[in-house]
């Protein structure tokens, strides 16, 4: 189905394209004012555009709602009662106010319910705590938030759809229908009922309907799965473009100067300090009778790295608390055994391997590194697609979107 047919997109993009789509754009709450964007429109030829408040647009409007209204009074009608509370239907102004209009999308109307569906639940616990003044002010507030979500995610929809042919149309609403079963299986569980009417029932109290879930379901589905397929394929990487992120980025591959070290330690305390003299001793005779750091180290080190032979992988100049032993790692000469020093409690010897100098780290060891940086930034955007396809868009609503490019009207849906 439509999975197999997406191209391979890394979890990093899906991710990405999963928090576009599906994270709720917040945009700042204050006073709602028309929004047009009109030029280059996506359909063909493009929508009448229109006030909110024209006429004409108003009778389609209630036209619109007086239908979707009998629809949702249809639907509450046939649900069927498993308990012996009574059904509970929303508020004659909540069935209206759902069933407002608050944006075209080409033409396309976006409802109230639409934008709310998720809030239910908590919408209705507000109304029997809030006075009506600031429960109207909440749902308001809600649908300013969240409505530019909804408005890309239509665009998407109907660009989607409008590539398609119809053989494909049909393909793509039976791979929905049969997703939504699988989704109203879980949403059965969730809510702890059996059937669908019982489904209904549930969602009814929680001020949404099935219809309402299974079409934002729908819609996020056929959002997802335009932007992983327009994400198409990464651009290849060659080498110049990996030199060129090394040379741009140096600040990511400076290097401090660095040590590579071996240690014998023979730690002591104030009663025992000639025990570990001797140790250390003994351990200097057996270096100089030609046994190897390692094997000393393992017999007479209490180190950290003594069951490792003593060895200390590369030590950045700055990183050990221990000044005194530091200065002796970044002055002594490689390849040779140090003097004994006494540094805290205890005798030490070091074998300092290799030091390098302050640098950059060699490019040949950080190509690899430097790929995985540059690979996610090879696919398209998802936000500027979007962006790309709003900046297209014939947009009308009295809230705000917060579009660079809107334009400030004289309607204003809260007043």
């Amino acid at each position: 189905m439509i999975d197999r047919m997406l191209p391979i997109v890394p979890p990093c993009t899906r991710s990405l394209i999963l928090g576009t789509i599906l994270c709720l754009t917040v945009i700042p709450c204050g006073c709602n004012s028309l929004t047009k964007k009109v030029d280059n429109p996506v359909m063909v030829p493009p929508p009448r555009r229109v006030s909110l408040n024209d006429e004409r647009a108003n009778a389609a409007d209630k036209a619109l709602a007086e239908g979707s209204l009998k629809l949702k009074q249809a639907a509450a009608s046939d649900i069927v009662q498993t308990s012996g509370e009574e059904t509970i239907l929303a508020q004659n102004d909540d069935a209206v106010f759902g069933a407002q209009v608050v944006a075209r999308v080409n033409g396309a109307p976006i409802f109230a319910s639409e934008v709310l569906e998720r809030y239910g639940e908590v919408l209705a616990q507000a109304r029997e705590k809030l006075p009506p003044d600031k429960f109207n002010l909440l749902r308001e507030n809600i649908i300013a938030q969240n409505l530019r979500a909804h408005v890309e995610r239509q665009l998407i929809v109907e660009r989607m759809r409008a590539d398609m042919k119809p053989d494909q149309l049909k393909q793509l609403d039976g791979y929905l229908d049969a997703a939504f079963e699988k989704e109203m299986v879980k949403l059965k569980e969730q809510l702890k009922v059996q059937t669908k009417p019982e489904l209904e029932y549930e969602l009814n109290k929680r001020g949404t309907c099935l219809e309402d879930v299974r079409q934002s379901f729908q819609n996020n589905r056929i959002a997802m799965e335009y932007l992983a397929v327009k994400a198409g394929k990464p651009e290849p990487i060659n080498r110049k473009d990996l030199v060129e992120y090394y040379e741009s980025h140096p600040e990511e591959f400076r290097l401090e100067s660095r040590v590579k070290w071996k240690q014998i330690q023979c730690s002591f305390l104030k009663s025992d300090q000639e025990q570990a003299r001797v140790k250390m001793k003994s351990a200097l005779e057996e270096l100089a009778n030609g046994e190897s750091f390692e094997d000393v180290a393992r017999k007479y080190s209490d180190g950290v790295t003594a069951k490792e032979g003593g060895h200390w992988d590369w030590t950045q100049k700055g990183s050990l608390s221990d000044k005194k032993l530091e200065e002796i790692l970044f002055t002594a000469k490689v390849g040779e055994l140090s003097d004994v020093t006494i540094i805290g409690r205890a005798y030490q010897v070091v074998f300092v391997e290799e030091r390098e100098s302050a640098g950059m780290r060699p490019f040949a060891e950080v190509q690899q590194e430097i790929h995985k940086k540059i690979e996610p930034t090879r696919f398209p955007n998802p936000r500027k697609i979007l962006d790309a396809m709003l900046a297209s868009a014939v947009i009308e609503t009295d809230y705000p979107l917060g579009l660079d490019t809107a334009k400030a009207g004289a309607n204003n849906a809260t007043k």
